[in-house]
């Protein structure tokens, strides 16, 4: 970037330049990342990501482990979690899975593929937060990785209240203020590996697999330049 020369960067050391984009990518929002490169927010994957969640469609099957696979429905993924957690509790309770191995898990296993923006949701973190898992599981927070924790009966009966005839469960309301938020996801990209420990994950962000490039690759180094120019010069 310092070697593009750009006006409003002339004179800046590298440090302070540095210090720009991490605020555009962190802070303002206005640039992020696509097949590992810098891009400007609306040709990220994480904007790519939120535009097939409110359609609620898959994203784009490039180069991708699960192409050809049939799309998980709403049922299908509650009853494939619900086993795979199952399975996990067996090496000692509660069931718990690395949420980065969640989808490969379902393509081994169900031989389907689970896709969060179909589900209407922009990462994997998000979908199985959401209230329509809360009587199954929940998202914890282990250091730097995000882990799937099996719930048991009774507190799942606590959790979701749509269960008719359920009753509130002694102490939940205490429960859920001494309960601590739920993790965020980050939004930087992370590394993978290919472990198959259920408790080892792929990645350090822990929120799924490492994004699937879209079908358009990235645009030339000018032209992301020119874009990029803008962006910056209403930061600074």
């Amino acid at each position: 970037l310092v070697g593009c020369r750009l006006p409003f960067f002339a004179g800046r050391p590298l440090g302070e330049v540095c210090h720009v984009v991490q605020l555009a990518l962190s802070q303002k929002r206005l640039l992020g990342y696509m097949s590992g490169n810098i891009v400007p927010m609306c040709r990220s994957i994480e904007s790519a990501r939120r535009r097939c969640a409110a359609m609620q469609r898959a994203l784009p099957c490039v180069g991708k482990a699960g192409c050809g696979l049939r799309l998980a429905t709403l049922e299908e993924v509650r009853g494939g979690l619900q086993d795979i957690l199952s399975s996990a509790r067996a090496a000692g309770p509660p069931g718990t899975v690395a949420l980065s191995h969640v989808k490969r898990l379902f393509r081994a296993r169900l031989g389907l593929e689970l896709s969060e923006t179909a589900l209407g949701c922009g990462r994997m973190c998000e979908l199985l937060q959401d209230p329509r898992f809360g009587d199954l599981c929940h998202v914890e927070k282990r250091g730097r990785v995000q882990f799937v924790v099996q719930r048991d009966s009774c507190t799942a009966v606590a959790a979701d209240p749509h269960i008719t005839g359920a009753p509130e469960a002694h102490g939940s309301r205490a429960d859920a203020r001494s309960r601590p938020a739920a993790p965020s996801c980050p939004t930087s990209p992370a590394g993978r590996s290919e472990a198959v420990d259920l408790q080892k994950p792929r990645g350090e962000d822990g929120c799924g697999e490492a994004p699937a490039p879209l079908a358009a690759p990235p645009a030339p180094l000018s032209a992301g330049a020119m874009a990029l120019t803008g962006h910056v010069q209403r930061l600074l």
